[in-house]
């Protein structure tokens, strides 16, 4: 296959998948031999904006040594958001593998709205709606949104291994009070569902290439057990046209 001929198929491929009607949270396919050129080559042909991470368009995902990044070294990597600073989180992204790797290292995936569900029927609507999602990023800033949000009609959780949990600060001092009695049984509460709640688990293979709407599921992976061979993926976030806002990063605070 050429590459013109790959990179005409991962865009039709793309097109289709942000498109369906039948509202897929994820596929998988294989297209040996794509490059990161190639790949957003793929994304322009459909007319789609990347959003940038804070290591460029694409991301070099590999089993390093690094323990402050989880996309560079071979630990578990607990259930997250990808652009979790972002004011709306990236609606897609996609992971390419050029390198297995050793064995392990399994990209699981959890639907947010069965999240959000087990939620509202196990805690109070009006807590839940307070709660604040508060992280440092890369950059040493603080950010901050809500844990859950309505856009566009549905509502969306982002998460992440690296955040904390608050109230919003028009809560009163004794509903404060009840947040902080109640919030590790919260946070226990989320990390259970999600487990209980994995619909998928991909083992890797070279040219395979994964998408979800990341905007609509949390994912992580498993622990990589064999450092000695290298595994390499690429990853990038994307959006479909018009939709520059998600590329605004969420509001700072002190």
């Amino acid at each position: 296959m050429t590459d013109a001929s790959k990179i005409n198929l991962l865009a039709s491929k793309v097109e289709a998948f942000a498109a369906s009607t039948s509202r897929s949270m994820f596929e998988v396919w294989n297209i040996p031999g794509l490059s990161k050129a190639d790949i957003l080559k793929a994304l322009r042909v459909g007319h789609f904006e990347t959003t940038p991470s804070w290591d460029g368009d694409i991301t070099d995902v590999v089993s390093g040594k690094d323990e402050t990044d989880h996309g560079k070294n071979t630990n578990r990597f607990p259930f997250h958001t990808d652009g979790v600073y972002y004011k709306l989180p990236p609606q897609f992204v996609i992971l390419y593998c050029q390198q297995t790797g050793g064995t392990g290292g399994e990209t699981f995936f959890t639907l947010a709205m069965g999240v959000i569900e087990a939620l509202r029927k196990e805690f109070n609507s009006n807590l839940l709606n307070s709660m604040q999602v508060v992280y440092m990023e890369r950059d040493g800033k603080w950010y901050s949104h809500p844990l859950i949000e309505a856009i566009g009609g549905t509502e969306i959780m982002r998460w992440s291994s690296a955040l904390y949990l608050r109230p919003d600060r028009t809560i009163s001092e004794p509903n404060r009070k009840r947040f902080a009695q109640i919030l590790p049984e919260i946070i226990a509460f989320i990390n259970r569902t999600m487990e209980e709640q994995i619909c998928y688990k991909h083992t890797w293979h070279v040219g395979d290439v994964v998408i979800w709407r990341n905007d609509k599921s949390v994912h992580g992976r498993t622990e990589i057990h064999d450092p000695n061979h290298e595994r390499h993926l690429y990853r990038v976030l994307f959006n479909s046209a018009g939709q520059s806002a998600r590329s605004v990063l969420a509001p700072q605070i002190d």
